[in-house]
């Protein structure tokens, strides 16, 4: 993916968090923050602050959509941490922040990433029925069952 093409992405994922359902664009835009950060062709791209405001002021709006199940505060630090990964790519390597900080940053957009997917995935689930889920429960129903012509006692 060139490093216009990342752009535009984070950016329609930016604008979609901004609706009635933004965890699903959070995902998908935390994930891109963590493939562009790997892209050396989007890491040397001009200024990214318009992109890092983007991030950082959609993150209350899904630490909302996100309460109760996930901490404010946890969804703000990693919106925060991805923010901060656009700012230091618009930054010589001379000028970043140290390596031990970088990485802490990226696990910590990864983490937010994954517990926003979860949580988006449990959310479709109990919405639309887990037919897996009734058919373990079917099963188990079944094996409590006495067998056909079984004494009970």
């Amino acid at each position: 993916m060139t490093a216009w093409r990342l752009e535009d992405v984070l950016r329609k994922h930016i604008a979609d968090m901004d609706g009635s359902q933004p965890i699903e664009p959070a995902v998908l835009m935390l994930r891109v923050v963590l493939i562009a950060f790997l892209d050396p062709v989007f890491a040397a791209s001009p200024d990214k602050a318009e992109l890092a405001d983007g991030i950082w002021f959609a993150a209350d709006h899904v630490a909302r959509a996100a309460s109760p199940s996930l901490e404010p505060e946890d969804v703000r630090m990693g919106f925060g941490a991805a923010a901060g990964l656009l700012i230091q790519m618009g930054l010589r390597a001379d000028r970043r922040e140290p390596r031990g900080i970088l990485l802490a940053r990226l696990d910590r957009v990864a983490l937010i990433a994954d517990e926003l997917d979860a949580l988006f995935r449990r959310r479709r689930l109990a919405a639309h029925g887990d037919p897996f889920a009734r058919m373990i429960a079917i099963r188990r129903a079944q094996e409590t069952q006495p067998a056909p012509g079984a004494v009970l006692n």
